[in-house]
């Protein structure tokens, strides 16, 4: 089973909450909140999503408020700005958080891919299922720049 990059996504919501203005249209056109496989950064980063698109400033203190100040997203977020490498490196550590999730949609799909087989039922679901655990290895920039979840 794959495991999500924890440094990765750690140093991503680091990088953003050091830089917003810098790095923040960049990693927004890149990740959505689904590539987050630990759950507290992906409800840090649905939070920061939400505030780039409603033009709201994205700092340390705007997104802890918007997280109703719950004192373990403080604790996660300090820790992420303290951790986080260099934000001039901040396209490495989004490939890498992309990595981890193309890795474990795949997963996910091929475990459907193998239950269709398993129940030998109709070939075409294992068709779709086969492309879509191909499709989950597809980790170019996304179009939609709102981050929706794929499959």
């Amino acid at each position: 089973m794959p495991k999500p990059n924890v440094e990765a996504e750690r140093s991503v919501i680091g990088a953003i909450l050091i830089a917003a203005d810098k790095v923040l249209p960049h990693i927004i056109s890149e990740l959505s909140a689904e590539d987050f496989l630990v759950p507290e950064y992906r409800n840090i980063f649905k939070a920061i999503q939400w505030m780039f698109h409603a033009n709201k400033p994205v700092d340390f203190v705007t997104v802890l408020g918007n997280l109703s100040n719950d004192n373990g997203y403080k604790v996660l977020m300090a820790e992420a700005v303290e951790a986080t490498p260099s934000t001039g490196n901040f396209k490495s550590y989004v490939a890498l958080v992309k990595k981890a999730a193309a890795l474990d949609r795949a997963y996910y799909h091929a475990l459907d891919l193998m239950r269709e087989i398993e129940s030998g039922e109709d070939l075409q679901a294992c068709q779709d299922a086969a492309i879509r655990a191909s499709e989950a290895f597809n980790i170019s920039q996304r179009e939609d720049s709102c981050g929706a979840a794929e499959g």
